[in-house]
């Protein structure tokens, strides 16, 4: 996950359904889906019980950190990538159903519905932040 993460930030997530189900599935709770992310990084922030209610992913750029800081990376945020997402928004509920995510008739995988959203050009890396309730984060960047 974490190279086709960093794969998809090459170009926009328009051209990249993959990752709007993603979303899709961390939205709805997808037990399968959350037995892909790193639950430590989660720090029980969200879970197939209590999913995110809302869930965006930005485009960060990594740098090695300078030898002897004790930590392997520098990261700076270059800007938004995936707009902000909830379960209620018209156009990803039509992605899932033109996508065959909620039980409807499957088509061809595309992010046309999301495309007047958002298009960003390509960076480095990919990090996917997803709110709870009272605002706190969840960052995929830690994806195994």
């Amino acid at each position: 996950l974490d190279w086709q993460m960093w794969f998809a930030a090459l170009g926009s997530y328009n051209h990249n359904g993959w990752l709007v189900s993603l979303a899709y599935r961390i939205l709805e709770g997808s037990p399968e889906v959350y037995r892909l992310l790193d639950e430590l990084a989660n720090n029980g922030i969200a879970s197939p019980r209590a999913p995110p209610k809302v869930l965006r992913a930005s485009l960060w750029h990594y740098d090695f950190a300078p030898s002897g800081s004790g930590v392997w990376w520098e990261r700076t945020r270059v800007e938004g990538y995936l707009p902000e997402l909830s379960l209620d928004n018209p156009s990803l509920q039509a992605f899932a159903r033109d996508n065959g995510l909620t039980g409807g008739s499957k088509t061809r995988c595309s992010a046309e519905p999301l495309c007047a959203l958002a298009a960003t050009p390509p960076a480095m890396g990919i990090a996917i932040s997803a709110a709870t309730g009272f605002a706190a984060a969840l960052v995929c960047h830690t994806l195994r």
